[in-house]
């Protein structure tokens, strides 16, 4: 079981990451644990969904987008690759 003093630490390092602007015509993605994204974003997260947020540098991010694993499998189908 991971510490509540570790758990806040990872949480941070996900917020400084989501706020950061990538570099131009590039996208950040990053993979955790429900958990955690759920803490950073404060945005309930299911696991296998994703949040898309829009880094705002000192301001934090906004959550521009939610999509499920349903929908991913969705998008999979459409794009034949099931």
């Amino acid at each position: 079981s991971t510490n509540r003093h570790e758990i806040e630490r990872r949480v941070n390092v996900l917020v400084n990451m989501i706020s950061t602007t990538p570099p131009t015509d590039k996208n950040t993605v990053l993979i955790s644990h429900a958990e955690h994204i759920e803490k950073a974003a404060a945005y309930p997260v299911n696991e296998g969904d994703a949040v898309v947020v829009l880094p705002l540098e000192e301001k934090g991010f906004r959550v521009i987008a939610y999509i499920t694993s349903g929908q991913w499998q969705d998008m999979a189908r459409t794009l034949n690759m099931l």
